[in-house]
């Protein structure tokens, strides 16, 4: 399978963006062309080729063509399908296997699903990954294409880049149905229940942790044993499942000190800790300073 990486940090430049359908069966007319090509199929099919590489493709693949390669229809059909011709300078063929992409994307995601969202830092190199060709079901397109569609058409005040930005977006997303669809196909195995759960503890713990969470509530939530999957979050973090929810709570708690004049008691409530002795211990092992320290020490830097 071949692959592209390109920098996310950097934005797609959309030069044309549309829906074509043909009823009566055609045949891609052949051309060349110094930008790339995403062609988003909804339905029928299109025969295509691509230097001497020959793609049949259907209803739900995404297919990207390369510059400057002479592509041409070898097989008329009937189709229905979203074209993108864009440029971005960082895009490029990747001379690494689908695995070591797979994994540097997983990589990735656990780095990201750690990471303290509060600090300016950005978390990861910004590379993703991207196949040539990939099936999709069609609901993670259809509404994302429409929104560029629209605002393309529409043609009002800085469309080029509304239309760029959400299509970068929408090349974020295939990437991402990418990693979570095609691990198996590429030798990683089946994953294990217990390991989806654990990144969906991860997730929960990320957006709750302001509410009292117990084990029993997570094996209530999650139908799970939780010394079991205690014990693969851990493997999966490093840290067992409550380590990691003091460590939420506690950045947090001093994103809110920093940024404001609150009581401890009020932010150790929101932050999910109601007894501000408790806090205030949690608080002094995390940073090895009281609460009354690090607000001296963050307002005096404002002053």
């Amino acid at each position: 399978m071949r692959m592209f990486a390109y920098q996310t940090r950097v934005l797609p430049t959309l030069r044309m963006f549309g829906k074509i359908r043909y009823k009566t069966p055609w045949k891609h007319f052949s051309r060349q062309i110094d930008e790339y090509i995403l062609y988003v199929m909804k339905e029928g099919e299109m025969y295509l080729r691509e230097g001497e590489d020959a793609y049949v493709l259907k209803a739900g693949d995404v297919f990207l063509l390369e510059p400057d390669i002479i592509h041409e229809g070898y097989e008329s059909a009937s189709c229905e399908y979203w074209y993108a011709h864009f440029k971005h300078p960082s895009m490029h063929i990747v001379n690494k296997a689908p695995q070591a992409c797979l994994k540097d994307l997983m990589d990735k995601r656990m780095t990201c699903l750690m990471s303290n969202n509060l600090l300016d830092e950005l978390v990861t190199d910004g590379i993703t990954y991207l196949p040539k060709k990939i099936s999709c079901s069609e609901g993670l397109f259809t509404s994302e294409l429409g929104v560029i569609e629209d605002i393309y058409d529409q043609r009002q005040a800085f469309y080029k880049e509304m239309s760029s930005t959400r299509f970068h977006g929408f090349l974020m997303l295939l990437s991402h149905e990418f990693l979570t669809t095609h691990l198996e196909d590429l030798g990683f195995g089946k994953i294990r229940k217990s390991e989806v759960v654990a990144e969906q503890i991860l997730n929960h713990l990320n957006h709750n942790y302001m509410k009292k969470i117990s084990s029993a509530d997570l094996e209530e939530l999650f139908e799970m044993n939780f010394d079991h999957i205690n014990r693969v979050y851990r493997k999966l973090t490093g840290f067992t499942i409550f380590q990691h929810l003091r460590t939420i709570r506690m950045n947090n708690a001093m994103h809110l000190i920093k940024t404001s004049n609150l009581s401890f008691s009020e932010v150790g409530y929101l932050v999910g800790i109601e007894d501000r002795y408790y806090f205030s211990r949690l608080f002094h092992r995390h940073t090895h300073m009281t609460p009354t320290e690090y607000y001296d020490i963050t307002h005096r830097k404002k002053g």
